[in-house]
């Protein structure tokens, strides 16, 4: 295994827009114990979708469609808490664990999206220009602790980083096909540059 993983980073490193899975169960044993004591309380996460004017998404985008029933249909089974404003925003509301049990081994792993949601992970810069044009209450998305208290900045930039650390990079070639348990592994995508194709397919 080590020559063609050392042959396959390696071709990584010349590409862009690489998938970099890194493994569940090493994140859930990786973060100090004052953060993972903050994460075991769960957290909450929140959207502010605007209604056709705003910054970032609208609701009708999000759920393809301009029917608030339809919206509230298709929230109301997934435990999320809504509301409407007066300007015709939606704000949303879900409470999560930040770790769950694999179905199949009972390993606990490490499942929530705290950095991509954190504005930390944005850089500081990015976070001040965002401040002087968004209220606090009204970013696209934006995370807590379960009981609304503030998740500090450092938690969540030591989760991304330590996620960084422990991604190995796969370069993907045309007609590659990746087979990925959502569970076991976390994914994502290195910058690129160009055009490329990569479809997507889930299943149970």
């Amino acid at each position: 295994m080590a020559g063609p993983a050392a042959l396959l980073l390696r071709a990584a490193g010349r590409r862009r827009g690489c998938h970099p899975p890194a493994r569940q169960r090493r994140l859930a044993g990786r973060p100090r114990r004052a953060v993972a004591a903050g994460f075991q309380r769960g957290l909450c996460y929140r959207q502010y979708l605007h209604g056709g004017r705003g910054f970032g998404k609208s609701w009708q985008a999000t759920f393809e469609t301009d029917d608030r029933a339809q919206v509230e249909k298709i929230l109301a089974p997934t435990g999320t808490q809504w509301e409407w404003t007066a300007g015709n925003a939606l704000r949303t509301r879900t409470v999560r664990p930040a770790t769950i049990r694999h179905p199949a081994t009972g390993e606990e792993l490490w499942f929530n999206q705290a950095d991509q949601w954190h504005p930390a992970t944005l850089g500081e810069d990015t976070m001040r220009e965002l401040a002087s044009i968004v209220p606090a209450d009204e970013l696209p998305q934006s995370v807590t602790f379960a009981d609304g208290s503030p998740i500090p900045a450092e938690y969540v930039t030591r989760i991304r980083d330590t996620g960084l650390e422990l991604a190995h990079d796969i370069a993907w070639q045309q007609g590659d096909v990746l087979l990925v348990d959502n569970l076991t592994l976390a994914h994502g995508r290195r910058p690129y540059s160009g055009a490329r194709r990569v479809l997507v397919a889930m299943s149970h």
